[in-house]
């Protein structure tokens, strides 16, 4: 019996140990772009900080660091891609 939960004990144990692993090396292999947005997780946080700014075009919600930005009206304007840039200077809003 006590042989029995000294396994299940280690069994999850290493499961934990391998999630927290997996965590703390899931941003390293993570697309460059995207480390940045891991920040994003908190996005009301990031709001308040003026980071994250939302996308004039789709709605999307980007990090001011790595958005694509474009000057209109003597203002800077940030994007999600460069798609949503070249569609909102093709047709500005009114």
């Amino acid at each position: 019996m006590v042989v029995l939960i000294s396994r299940i004990i280690m069994v999850l144990l290493i499961l934990l140990g391998v999630r927290l692993l997996a965590r703390v090396l899931a941003p390293l292999f993570a697309p460059r772009g995207a480390r940045l947005e891991t920040r994003a997780r908190r996005p009301a946080r990031a709001m308040q900080r003026g980071e994250m700014l939302r996308d004039p075009v789709c709605g999307t919600w980007v990090d001011q660091r790595i958005a694509v930005t474009a000057s209109c009206d003597g203002r800077t304007v940030h994007f999600c891609s460069a798609a949503c840039r070249d569609r909102y200077l093709a047709e500005p809003p009114s």
